[in-house]
């Protein structure tokens, strides 16, 4: 990143499909190869999170939380009966000050029983069972990427549960606290021009209402900042298994191609010039589409006959060298192919003695003319991304 403010992205998704992270992970990784910094308003992420806290509580937190949703969890009337009983006899065992090795095995024997009690409830409320997502979120908090908008009914993991056993999440009330939170969130961030917008396709008609209703003022500069961050977000969505590849590997390539990404947005921001619909608007998703069509597909099709063209230069030479039996008649040749780590254009140069040198450096030296300048493309940065994510090279890779 150059000096100067962080290029900052606010990531804003509604609810619209329950608790399912795909829409959130997706702009998630979106931003993280975008942007410098990013904050995630989402009611489901704040809630998955929120969950994923039962194991940082206190023990007797956790106790107390496990007996007050006993009732959602164990149905069967005789088995609540018999859970309750044994959670009577484990207070009675835990506030006893001097145990005996009875009472010790009793203690964990139930202790053991309870926590699989929990975990099974945990299985069957399957929502809240999505390790590899919330993983992924919590890694570019921890990178210091990302910070999640925690919404204020979604705070306390304890409360968090209790909601989600009674289904009191489908309350009116708490709903209509939920969206208007959310709502206030992602108004700020479409009015803030310190701050890129990148909504989810449901967010946008949620701002598209609010601006017919005259509630949304933003000026044209925002409104082309939207543009920029919506149609950054559209491109990177359209790379090749993008859907697969993990936050850690998005880190990983973000970090690489760090001076690219500096021409890539250069780039994006003039294609965004070219649309004239609102980031919000239905249109937006077509004309993004014929910007990809007409300016960025033939781009990115130019740097890889590029790059194909530039590697097939060292064959050439390579060949050429070949045939005139220098490299098959040279001593050197034969000491040089024993070590397989030499680069192709060192053992090359060895191989061929003085004149043939001379020759391959030749070559090198306009090798690295034209990478230099297919680099130097404001879509360099597409380019290396796709190349990356396609090869799946990274250790992260599952």
């Amino acid at each position: 990143m150059v000096e100067g403010r962080p290029f900052h992205i606010t990531i804003g998704t509604t609810p619209a499909y329950g608790l399912d992270l795909a829409a959130d992970l997706k702009l998630v990784k979106a931003a993280i190869l975008y942007g410098d910094k990013a904050k995630l308003c989402s009611a489901a992420s704040s809630f998955l999170l929120t969950s994923q806290g039962f194991g940082k509580m206190k023990t007797k937190d956790q106790f107390d939380l496990l007996v007050s949703l006993l009732p959602y969890f164990v149905e069967d009337p005789v088995e609540l009966q018999r859970v309750n009983f044994q959670v009577a006899l484990l207070r009675k065992v835990l506030g006893t000050k001097h145990k005996g090795r009875q009472q010790y095995q009793i203690e964990a024997r139930m202790k053991k029983e309870l926590q699989t009690l929990w975990e099974n409830a945990i299985r069957k409320n399957s929502k809240l069972m999505q390790p590899e997502s919330v993983r992924g979120i919590e890694k570019g908090v921890a990178e210091g990427l990302l910070e999640v908008h925690y919404f204020d009914l979604l705070k306390d993991t304890a409360e968090v549960f209790k909601l989600s056993a009674d289904n009191s999440l489908i309350d009116q009330e708490k709903l209509r606290g939920l969206m208007y939170e959310y709502l206030d969130l992602v108004t700020e961030a479409a009015q803030n021009g310190e701050t890129y917008p990148m909504f989810d396709d449901e967010t946008g008609k949620m701002l598209k209402s609010v601006v017919e209703a005259g509630s949304l003022l933003t000026s044209p500069a925002k409104l082309a900042q939207s543009r920029q961050s919506a149609l950054a977000a559209d491109l990177l969505k359209r790379l090749p298994v993008f859907d697969d590849a993990t936050v850690h590997e998005v880190i990983d390539i973000r970090r690489e191609l760090e001076n690219p990404l500096i021409r890539f947005r250069s780039a994006v921001m003039g294609y965004a010039e070219k649309i004239k619909s609102a980031a919000w608007d239905e249109d937006f998703s077509i004309e993004a589409e014929q910007v990809f069509r007409r300016d960025i597909e033939p781009a990115v099709l130019e740097i890889e006959d590029a790059v194909k063209s530039n590697a097939s230069l060292l064959d050439m030479a390579t060949r050429k060298l070949a045939d005139k039996n220098v490299l098959l008649t040279s001593l050197f040749s034969f000491f040089v192919s024993n070590f397989t780590d030499f680069p192709k254009i060192t053992q090359l140069m060895l191989a061929a003695g003085v004149g043939g040198a001379a020759a391959a450096l030749e070559v090198w030296r306009e090798r690295q003319s034209q990478h230099a300048a297919v680099e130097k493309n404001q879509l360099y940065f597409y380019y290396g991304t796709k190349k990356l994510i396609s090869e799946g090279k990274f250790e992260y890779r599952t």
